[in-house]
This record gives C-alpha cells, sequence and structure tokens, in this order.
C-alpha cells in the first residue's frame, strides 16, 4: 500500500468508529458498476454511479470477469 494511503487508512481508523469495524473485517469485494452514497457533514447525502475503467492494457482484458474487451 502507498505511503498517503497508509497515513489516510491510519486517520480513518482513528477517528471513524464505523470505518474501524468495516476495516477490520476486510469486507472487500470487486464491482464493474453500482452506485454509491456519503454522508458529509457539510453537505448532506452525495450519490454517485461507478463504473470500472478498465482498457487498452488492463491485465484482466479477455478474462470473464472484465468487460473491457
Amino acid at each position: 500500500m502507498a505511503s498517503k494511503s497508509r497515513v489516510l487508512i491510519g486517520e480513518l481508523v482513528t477517528r471513524s468508529e464505523e470505518f474501524r469495524t468495516a476495516w477490520a473485517k476486510h469486507n472487500v469485494r470487486l464491482h464493474h458498476t453500482g452506485r454509491k452514497s456519503f454522508r458529509h457533514p457539510a453537505v448532506g447525502v452525495v450519490r454517485t454511479g461507478a463504473r470500472t475503467g478498465h482498457g487498452r492494457g488492463c491485465w484482466r482484458r479477455g478474462r470473464p470477469a472484465c468487460r473491457c474487451g
């Protein structure tokens, strides 16, 4: 994990019980598309669509899990 990522994860684990619990469970899975919702203290709920950006040079290209061609 890159250094900046370690710092960010460290901050989140320290400041958020919800994140600390989720991080400890390692409940992570691959998503190709989906909708994400975040609750920001200043602006409220933020919703966005998500899609993987596989393309030319993708190491998964041509495999069943990859939809980039």
